[in-house]
């Protein structure tokens, strides 16, 4: 009597199927873990970028030049941000940039509010903006994830 060597048809099909279900409740999980990452990715480079800006008002606080003292507290932050593309604005409008992933520091009330922000920039798709408002000390977290923006209450 002959014996069969492998599986057959049905069988094949059964585990397919049961790959499949699998799939369809890992894939979602795995994508959030992704945003998450991104989100995460995004924070800290911005939390970078704050403290190298509150070590530069530190150091530079006695330099009497306003001018100066923005240049050399501009260069000190971005010198920190690495290969990141760094933007340093203070009461100057924010010209166009292409490159990713990049870094804006925007400060004074020419942007329209009594505080500053920090926006990080992974691609065109995906950043995060913090925003601190001087006087009441309130702080937010705005991010945008494949062109998809989350509620306040997600970026935080």
């Amino acid at each position: 009597m002959k014996t069969k060597k492998g599986f057959t048809l049905i069988e094949l099909i059964v585990v397919i199927a049961i790959l499949g279900i699998l799939a369809l409740f890992l894939v979602p999980s795995f994508m959030g873990y992704a945003r998450d990452a991104k989100i995460q990715i995004m924070k800290a480079n911005v939390r970078t970028g704050q403290g190298a800006y509150s070590f530069a008002l530190t150091k530079y606080e006695e330099e009497k030049n306003e001018a100066q003292q923005k240049k050399l507290i501009e260069k000190e932050v971005c010198d920190n941000m690495g290969d990141i593309a760094c933007y340093f604005i203070i009461d100057g409008k924010i010209p166009s940039m292409t490159e990713y992933p990049r870094v804006v520091f925007s400060v004074g009330s020419e942007q329209g509010l009594d505080g500053s922000t920090v926006t990080y920039y992974l691609d065109e798709k995906n950043y995060c903006v913090y925003l601190y408002v001087y006087g009441n000390g309130k702080d937010m977290w705005f991010c945008t994830i494949n062109g998809k923006e989350l509620d306040p209450e997600e970026a935080n």
